[in-house]
């Protein structure tokens, strides 16, 4: 009986160790996604901003080559 009681309580544990390591995977994929999202976020709000301010260097260079350059004088 000892023996049959042993072998059951190894048997759950086996069952725990595997359960709480497929559930250890799922959280660590679910974790990468979320990263992996998040990642994405910074990217496309990088690149949005480097757009934004590509095109405005655009519109200066467009309005020193129309209308020269500014010159201050300091007199």
């Amino acid at each position: 009986m000892r023996e049959t009681l042993e072998g059951e309580r190894q048997s759950w544990l086996n069952h725990q160790t595997q359960s709480l390591s497929q559930k250890e995977a799922e959280i660590r994929e679910q974790l990468k996604k979320e990263k992996d999202h998040h990642v994405e976020i910074i990217m496309k709000k990088m690149e949005e901003e480097m757009q934004v301010k590509a095109k405005a260097l655009e519109h200066k260079i467009a309005y020193v080559m129309h209308h020269g350059p500014k010159i201050s004088s300091c007199r």
